[in-house]
C-alpha cells in the first residue's frame, strides 16, 4: 500500500488534533464537574468570562465556555452548564 506524503501528513494532523481536542474536553469536564468552584484555588466565586480569542471560538464548538474566578482571577474552561452560578454579594 502506497501512501502519499500529503495524505500521511493530513492523517497525522487529524490524529493529533483529535487527541488534543479529546484531552481538552476531558480536562474541562473534570474541572467543571464541581462548578461553581475554581479549579485553581477552590473558591466558589466563579463567573462566566467573555470570549476574546480564536481559542474561545474553537472551545465553543467543543461545548466549553470560559470561566473566571473572582478570587484568584484565574481563567479556565469548563463544559457549558445551565446551573445557576452564585451571584456576588453587593
Amino acid at each position: 500500500m502506497h501512501l502519499s506524503l500529503r495524505y500521511l501528513a493530513a492523517l497525522i494532523f487529524t490524529l493529533v488534533f483529535g487527541v488534543v481536542a479529546g484531552a481538552s474536553v476531558i480536562r474541562a469536564a473534570a474541572h467543571s464537574w464541581n462548578l461553581p468552584m475554581c479549579w485553581r484555588c477552590g473558591a466558589s466565586k466563579v463567573r462566566r468570562s467573555a470570549m476574546h480569542s480564536m481559542t474561545d471560538l474553537v472551545a465553543k464548538f467543543l461545548f466549553m465556555v470560559p470561566y473566571r474566578c473572582r478570587g484568584c482571577r484565574s481563567r479556565f474552561y469548563g463544559l457549558r452548564t445551565w446551573r445557576p452560578l452564585p451571584q456576588p454579594h453587593s
